[in-house]
């Protein structure tokens, strides 16, 4: 008996229940070979068949009830309805019914669920269970009707009948029932446990998979359910649930949309199978307005215009009929959704107030959503969502909106907000599909979250990577750089007709300061067709808030160049052809930053005043007539009440947030504490204890706001700003434990956000590292506080590891020597700062003081001599950096260095032989820079005695090295150099051997030996990343070599590491134009620069006064 089979019949009823009813056969028939004309498996195949059998099945005392039920059924969906045959069997089903026994029952019940018919089917079960009140099958079959009926107060009793009918673990049709329960209530888990338990017991059971497919897609677990999908194709290669589980995956997570979505071609193919089944079942409107939807998105509109009509004809209150005669928009099967949306349609093309379209849109948007809720996410899912729907909404936001980010602090308005919450709502349901993610995109630029943006649209250029509109919206978020639309354009050439990339092209030349050509090329723009006036046709279709950018973006560029009147006579026009607009306000706010910009402020508070709460542009107009009170007339009192009045006029939570952060701006903590407490009280939902920290610590409530900031905390764990402010508040008030508590465990989670940023965004890596460092500076504080140096020092290091040049942790590590009582290193790091700074006579005037010191005299005294000898540092024997440029010192000066540094040395009283020894090396370098034959040949004499002795063995071997230079002898010198290169470096030698491999360095140079020179370079800078020189020499090299954007970069780098102070290098910056300018984007404030803090140090300095300065006097002469 087919009863007695574990999976005949789930199986066939789960067929039946998907409405699959060709598999239905297919299994019936397979199992009649078994079980050989068994009737329950013949009702099931006639049932799929309709009518071949039923007549046959009546006599059977089982079978009698069902099969008269489907006969009627059978009879009722033929297109020829026998109504005498129908009530013949009405009456033959009463008969029967009141004396059918429970298995009769059992199958009509069944028969009846599976039709969608609750109420005959839970009359059915009823009396069955009066019959049989233990029977496990309809306990079973009393759960599923419960479960799938439409009453929700009744479903969660589901699982007692499941429980109560499941004995033992082979009632798999208890066990699916036991699933949906779980998956209904969104417990995945445990309906994936059954799954598993089913498949375990009965691996041939397709069903178990397919649910267990359905569960992981409703836990977004795409790699599983793609496991699951290919294990039932391997069985079954023509699986509809699986093939198109595999279309949701490829469509929704790869976001390959090529063959579905509005695609020509699959339309086209679409629209032959509909009209196909439309001339089989040419009364059904489901099927002809399917057709219309086709035809209408083949923007064959007169065509689907006729099906919707034909569609209401056959049934007059077919919602999609209506929806789609009065739209040409096809909608879902609910028209309570439909309607709101098209007032919002109705309104916008009849200039309804925006507010009206907003609330009409947003009543759409929640009834849509309203239908979503409970379900869990899978095909029916996303079926329901209709993407369609969401993004015309979306668009309907955008269509006549800003093109502008919001400022920071900026109130987002209603539309964006809400664009945002329906687009992030898309992409969670459909998270690779790139027109979403392209919205997106421009939602979080106008939001001001440029990041999240960028993130949106390299998801988008991943996926289509020769899409315009893609590379235009890259250019809007880059738009400040000038090369960026001129390599767009060179890439896609589509691009250069569009009317946004001229609008781009013209505020990227006049953020550049392009004057001249911002203007001109805004003139173009206005005169293409739709911006004047708009224009009829989606070729040249340009929305209101575009046209009105034209404008403005031509009144600045004419007000920057100096022509005032122009500027206003523009502006004036824009405000008369936008007049009675939305558009209207954002000109209004630009005549105000017109008026302010010749010093009219009280013209620009007038046009303030005048804009109404009714506008939306009210708060924007408010805060900026606060900005005027406390910017331009310094007066707090209007200020504040400019914000009082926005909170009267709007009552709200936000604004009276913006209320207290005004009291904040002006440093009234007590106001904004208060207000912000009001706020938590009617805004629950509303999170400010952040605020209220922030504004307690500065009312110096400090125990109270410890306990703000713990709560802030909980709500947002992964907020480092507010661990770090609560650490270091924990700091002031001395409680060591709980700060540390904070910070370690604030360190170990921004450790791993460090990790994952370098592997996954690494553009964000660099802000990752800085708040790492601040995290190690503020527990090596708390460290300190508790005298716990070496602690300190440690997380001090820590920080200067990941942000070696950060100027405050060298300043720390400094201090933190001094007050470890190591005062000699401590000098050491903050005159060593001095010199490589070049603060020349700071740095010598401390070295004086401290050069009588008995500890300390001898390393002030080599300092002193070396500023004296190379105040610039430069590379003393070398010849092929700044060969062109002059001598920046006279004969004079360097006989006078010379000289100076020879008097420091007789005053110099060694006190020990190493002392001795350092005497007598720094007399010989004096002779070697006086750079007279016979000083420097008895300096070599001298210095071979020493290195003979291995007495301070690295100087004096590049001593002797820069004293065969000066003799011309430069073998001999360059062996000492490469013996100098090759030894191991250490604190006491690093400056020596960098020294001895910049030396080398320019002498292989000289003789185009790079490779070699590579080495050197990278030697100097592996131990020692600020080394200026090794820089320019890389420059240097890269430059010859016609590398002229990497020569620019390390001359920025060598610049970068001399603090900005090296005369030469600067010079280098300044006299090379065709090097620097053409390859660097912020090259003329670099060049800019460079000259005056050359010229502010040596005004006299010879290669700007003759290459710059000579020159320009000369054009002006001309």
């Amino acid at each position: 008996m087919s009863e007695n089979d574990k999976t005949c019949l789930p199986l066939i009823i789960y067929y039946m229940r998907e409405k699959y009813y060709r598999h239905a056969i297919n299994t019936a028939v397979k199992s009649l070979k078994l079980y050989n004309n068994d009737p329950v498996l013949r009702f099931f195949k006639a049932f799929a068949t309709l009518m071949e059998e039923f007549i046959q099945l009546r006599d059977h005392p089982y079978l009698s009830l069902c099969s008269t039920a489907a006969l009627i059924y059978a009879h009722r969906r033929s297109e020829a309805t026998d109504l005498e045959a129908v009530n013949q069997l009405n009456w033959e089903l009463k008969l029967s019914g009141s004396a059918a026994g429970d298995r009769a029952l059992y199958y009509a019940a069944l028969l009846y669920w599976i039709l969608e018919l609750d109420l005959k089917a839970r009359t059915c079960i009823k009396k069955m269970l009066k019959l049989s009140e233990t029977s496990p099958e309809g306990l079973i079959l009393k759960g599923w009707i419960v479960l799938t009926s439409d009453t929700e107060e009744n479903r969660p009793q589901a699982i007692r009948y499941f429980d109560s009918g499941v004995q033992d673990a082979g009632n798999l049709f208890g066990l699916m029932g036991k699933m949906e329960f779980f998956m209904a209530k969104q417990n995945e888990q445990c309906a994936l446990d059954i799954a598993n338990q089913i498949i375990a017991s009965h691996p041939d059971f397709s069903p178990a998979l397919l649910m267990k497919m359905k569960v992981f897609v409703s836990l977004r677990d795409w790699e599983q359910t793609e496991a699951v999908a290919q294990r039932v194709l391997e069985r079954d290669r023509r699986d509809l649930k699986a093939l198109q589980m595999m279309t949701v995956i490829a469509a929704a997570k790869d976001g390959n949309m090529e063959l579905c979505g509005h695609n020509p071609e699959i339309l086209q193919m679409l629209t032959v199978f509909v009209r196909r089944v439309s001339s089989r079942t040419p009364v059904v409107s489901d099927v002809i307005c399917e057709l219309g939807y086709l035809l209408n998105h083949q923007s064959k509109y007169k065509d689907a215009h006729k099906c919707y009509s034909t569609a209401l004809k056959t049934e007059p209150k077919c919602t999609s009929a209506l929806v789609g005669t009065v739209s040409s928009h096809p909608g879902s099967n609910n028209i309570i959704t439909e309607v709101p949306l098209l007032k919002a349609l109705l309104g916008r093309k009849q200039s309804a107030g925006e507010e009206t379209v907003m609330q009409l849109l947003k009543d759409a948007t929640e009834r849509h959503f309203s239908a979503l809720r409970g379900l869990n996410y899978g095909v029916e899912y996303l079926q329901m969502l209709d993407l369609n729907f969401l993004l015309q909404i979306v668009c309907m936001h955008l269509e006549s909106k800003q093109d502008f980010a919001l400022v920071p602090g900026q109130t987002p308005p209603f539309w964006l907000k809400h664009s945002n919450m329906i687009l992030e709502t898309v992409i969670k349901a459909v998270p690779g599909m790139s027109v979403s993610c392209y919205y997106m995109a421009y939602i979080k630029f106008l939001l001001g979250e440029h990041r999240t943006a960028q993130h949106f649209l390299n998801l988008c250029i991943e996926k289509g990577p020769s899409v315009p509109e893609v590379h235009l919206l890259q250019t809007i978020f880059q738009y400040f750089c000038v090369c960026v639309c001129f390599e767009l354009m060179s890439v896609i050439y589509q691009v250069r007709d569009r009317f946004q990339f001229h609008l781009l092209k013209a505020r990227a030349l006049l953020r550049s300061g392009d004057l001249k050509n911002a203007i001109q090329c805004l003139k173009i723009t206005m005169n293409m067709p739709g911006v004047r006036r708009p224009s009829e046709g989606p070729q040249f279709f340009i929305s209101p808030s575009e046209r009105v950018s034209v404008y403005l973006e031509l009144t600045e560029a004419l007000r920057l160049n100096g022509e005032q009147h122009e500027a206003t006579r523009v502006l004036q026009d824009a405000i008369l052809c936008f007049k009675g607009t939305p558009e209207e306000t954002r000109l209004m706010l630009a005549n105000v930053d017109l008026a302010l910009a010749r010093d009219d402020v009280d013209a620009a508070v007038v046009v303030l005043q005048n804009i109404l709460p009714t506008e939306s542009a009210y708060i924007q107009a408010r805060e900026k007539m606060a900005h005027i009170y406390l910017e331009r007339k310094h007066n707090e009192k209007l200020y504040i009440t400019c914000y009082r009045e926005i909170s009267e006029q709007l009552p709200g939570a936000h604004t009276r947030i913006l209320l207290a952060d005004a009291f904040m701006k002006i440093h009234q903590p007590e106001e904004a504490v208060k207000i912000y407490r009001e706020v938590e009280k009617i805004a629950p939902k509303d999170t400010l204890a952040k605020k209220i920290g922030q504004a307690l610590v500065k009312a110096h409530e400090y125990d109270t706001a410890v306990s703000y900031y713990e709560t802030a905390l909980k709500t947002d764990t992964l907020d480092c700003l507010v661990s770090v402010e609560l650490s270091e508040l924990l700091l002031k008030l001395k409680r060591f434990e709980k700060a540390q508590q904070v910070l370690e465990k604030l360190h170990d989670l921004q450790q791993k956000v460090v990790f994952r940023t370098a592997n996954e965004h690494p553009e964000e890596l660099e802000d990752q590292r800085k708040s790492l460092v601040v995290i190690c500076c503020d527990w090596a504080r708390e460290f300190h506080l508790r005298r716990n140096l070496e602690k300190a020092k440690q997380h001090y290091t820590d920080a200067l590891n990941h942000s070696p040049d950060n100027e405050e942790v060298n300043t720390n590590i400094i201090f933190y020597i001094y007050i470890n009582a190591d005062i000699l290193t401590s000098l050491t790091h903050a005159l060593l700062d001095l010199r490589h700074s070049c603060q020349l006579t700071e740095a010598l005037m401390h070295l004086n003081k401290a050069r009588g010191d008995a500890d300390w005299g001898e390393p002030a005294v080599d300092l002193m001599v070396r500023i004296c000898l190379n105040p610039d540092r430069d590379v003393f024997g070398g010849e092929v950096l700044h060969k062109g440029q002059k001598d920046t010192s006279s004969e004079s000066e360097s006989e006078t260095r010379i000289s100076t540094a020879h008097n420091i040395l007789s005053m110099f009283r060694p006190r020990s032989k190493s002392e001795q020894d350092k005497l007598e090396l720094l007399s010989n370098l004096c002779r070697i820079y006086s750079k007279e034959p016979k000083e420097v040949e008895r300096a070599v004499l001298e210095l071979t005695d020493m290195q003979a002795k291995n007495v301070m063995l690295e100087a004096s071997l590049l001593m002797m090295a820069q004293g065969f230079v000066q003799l011309k002898q430069i073998p001999r010198a360059r062996n000492f150099l490469k013996r100098l290169s090759r030894m191991e470096w250490s604190d006491t030698n690093a400056d020596d051997l960098e020294s001895a491999c910049l030396l080398l360095a320019d002498m292989y140079i000289k003789t185009g030996k790079y490779t070699q020179v590579d080495k050197l370079l990278d030697s100097c800078i592996r131990y020692n990343q600020s080394c200026s020189k090794a820089y320019e020499y890389r420059g240097l090299i890269m430059e010859s070599e016609q590398r002229h954007s990497d020569a620019a970069l390390q001359y920025e780098l060598a610049w970068k590491h001399s603090s900005r102070a090296h005369p030469a290098v600067g010079a280098t910056l300044s006299s090379k134009p065709w090097t620097y300018y053409k390859y660097s984007v912020p090259s003329e404030t670099l060049a800019f620069e460079s000259n005056c803090r050359v010229l502010q140090q040596r005004p006299d300095y010879p290669e700007i006064q003759d290459e710059l300065l000579t020159r320009a006097q000369l054009s002006l002469r001309l």
